[in-house]
């Protein structure tokens, strides 16, 4: 194999691994935030960098088009690393807006129709302990809120009705 032939068959092999990111990525960001599958997303990241070190050998780590594409997958696996934890139940609107304040970036908070690609920009992976600090905030304020329903549910069992009640003319 020529060295023409050689680098050829990289540039190829880059080509193929963006192209797999690119297409599968433009579907997730196309969904609604709550239909994402994090499951589909964790995939994609721990697949893709196996794919970009197989190409490792013959000083491709050098090569530019080696390192962007191993920065876009590494950018990918840190933020699928904070999507899962901004996936639980807790996180709200209300905590979206505060992330995107934070990070001075507007996007639609709106849960019914916000897009997994709204939340792409609010620049994950720069922002994560600040993201999983709202995360784990949103699921302590979700426990709590289970649990003040739990308490107004037994408060509901033990609900007294106070009724005047006259006996022998007297008011008991």
């Amino acid at each position: 194999m020529t060295a023409v032939d050689e680098r050829l068959s990289f540039m190829s092999n880059i080509y193929i691994i963006y192209r797999e990111y690119k297409t599968k990525m433009d579907e997730l960001k196309s969904k609604i935030w709550k239909e994402l599958n994090v499951k589909e997303l964790r995939e994609l990241s721990d697949v893709l960098p196996k794919q970009v070190r197989k190409l490792r050998g013959k000083n491709y780590e050098v090569e530019a088009q080696y390192i962007n594409l191993n920065n876009i997958i590494e950018d990918l696996k840190k933020s699928s690393d904070v999507i899962e934890r901004l996936k639980v139940e807790g996180v709200k609107e209300m905590h979206f807006k505060e992330i995107s304040e934070e990070v001075k970036v507007h996007i639609n908070t709106d849960m019914k129709t916000m897009l997994v690609s709204d939340v792409f920009k609010l620049k994950l992976s720069s922002n994560i302990d600040f993201i999983t600090e709202i995360a784990e905030k949103a699921k302590s304020q979700e426990n709590l809120e289970k649990e003040i329903q739990i308490i107004e549910s037994k408060w509901k069992e033990f609900a007294m009705v106070i009724v005047k009640k006259e006996r022998e003319g007297k008011s008991v």
